[in-house]
């Protein structure tokens, strides 16, 4: 059985593993990545989700409903991600160095794990991907993923365009508090 579910995923899901869990692992330490870099990367992940809802026979308003929904909830959830992190921002080369982590990696397998449980739920009982509850969660998670993709990208565009704030070099506990302060209004 393990190996039937194993086999039955499709060749570029194992492709798209690697490739999270190499990025995932690299933002362990502190990177630079350009900005062209990471709107690529949102906009893969938003096209793929788009995609997903598209690619349905039959799609209602209701599914539309709860795509839009879920990608309001995601985009929330991403922005709050980027949002507290002490970003350096280098506009000679249209670049942004994100502090070392492992929410990343945490967030790429979270991603992987869950579209392969659907899709594995999905191939063991084909009647379910076109079951209603089956369909609203599936459509759900997509939007949330592109949500978070599309929230994570506009929160550091917009930290991007507005003043950096390294909170690493701030010897001042007060100091540290008025900065932070000022850079939630950023």
């Amino acid at each position: 059985m393990l190996t039937k579910i194993l086999t039955g995923a499709p060749w570029w899901a194992y492709l798209l593993l690697i490739y999270m869990l190499i990025v995932g692992l690299k933002a362990r330490r502190p990177f630079e990545i350009p900005l062209r870099r990471l709107l690529l990367l949102s906009l893969g992940f938003t096209a793929w989700g788009i995609s997903g809802l598209f690619s349905r026979d039959g799609l209602e308003p209701l599914h539309l409903a709860i795509w839009c929904g879920s990608l309001l909830l995601g985009g929330a959830l991403g922005w709050q991600m980027i949002s507290s992190l002490p970003l350096e921002v280098n506009r000679d080369k249209a670049s942004i160095r994100f502090p070392g982590g492992y929410s990343l990696l945490s967030l790429f397998l979270t991603i992987f794990a869950v579209k392969y449980c659907l899709g594995i739920a999905g191939g063991m009982h084909p009647e379910w991907r076109t079951a209603a509850p089956f369909v609203s969660i599936d459509i759900g998670i997509s939007g949330t993923i592109t949500g978070i993709f599309l929230g994570r990208l506009l929160c550091t565009w917009r930290r991007y365009q507005g003043k950096s704030i390294d909170l690493s070099k701030v010897s001042d506990v007060d100091d540290a508090e008025k900065i932070a302060a000022a850079k939630k209004s950023v």
